[in-house]
């Protein structure tokens, strides 16, 4: 089995894309980002799959791989999966993924049940491994992003690129509608957690305040517009 810290600096220096779940992500082409390293959450291999060996996806919730196991094992040696997955009261572990269990990349994580209390309380240290390259468990304030930003660094990026990560809303809804995914980020979102915005956006601050002094450049980027600074400033 792979822990993400046996991948340590395989994209040494390098731009690594981290697609979100945004409605920005509409704008962009099929193959927009087929010659990119990225990190898409949940389900975006929808979207864009990821067929090169430096496209992953990323979950701490066990839906995604376990329609993987069924329908496309091959791509579960691209997954990122944080331990245990769960979504309600089920939880999955190595032992759950049963022939597949070599195959996908695993973390563990910190539970902060969405709070930003135990998020602070994990932050510094957290921090400081993963720069010191020690293996940890890893942190997020309500979004899988959090993670991927984690991840990325440890793979070795300088720059990380945030793509449908806005954390805004656009005509009442926060979640992509294209393709397929429309089934997975159903209508039933618009609207439904208007504070949950404002940790993303909080969370994603503070990591790029925490990571910049080390040379490590994360930005957001738009369709036709370009990147675009984030700021560090808290509420």
């Amino acid at each position: 089995m792979r822990f993400i810290e046996d991948l340590r600096d395989d994209h040494e220096g390098k731009e690594i894309w981290i697609l979100g779940s945004g409605p920005s992500l509409e704008d962009y082409p099929d193959d927009f980002f087929e010659d990119k390293i990225f990190i898409e959450i949940n389900w975006i291999f929808f979207a864009f799959p990821p067929l090169r060996e430096s496209q992953y996806i990323l979950t701490t919730h066990f839906e995604p791989p376990r329609y993987l196991m069924k329908h496309n094992p091959k791509f579960l040696k691209r997954c990122i999966l944080g331990l245990p997955l769960a979504t309600g009261r089920e939880r999955w572990e190595i032992s759950s993924f049963g022939k597949y269990k070599d195959d996908p990349i695993f973390f563990r994580w910190h539970f902060t049940g969405g709070r930003e209390g135990p998020f602070l309380e994990h932050f510094g240290s957290t921090i400081q491994s993963i720069l010191k390259g020690e293996a940890c468990k890893y942190i997020c304030f309500t979004t899988n992003i959090h993670y991927a930003i984690q991840m990325a660094i440890v793979l070795g990026a300088k720059k990380i690129t945030l793509v449908g990560c806005e954390a805004k809303f656009r005509k009442n809804r926060e979640r992509v509608q294209i393709r397929s995914l429309a089934a997975y980020y159903p209508r039933k979102h618009k609207g439904a957690q208007p504070e949950k915005p404002r940790k993303w956006q909080l969370g994603t601050r503070l990591l790029v305040k925490a990571f910049e002094p080390h040379g490590i450049v994360i930005r957001k980027y738009f369709y036709n517009k370009g990147y675009e600074e984030i700021e560090k400033s808290s509420d």
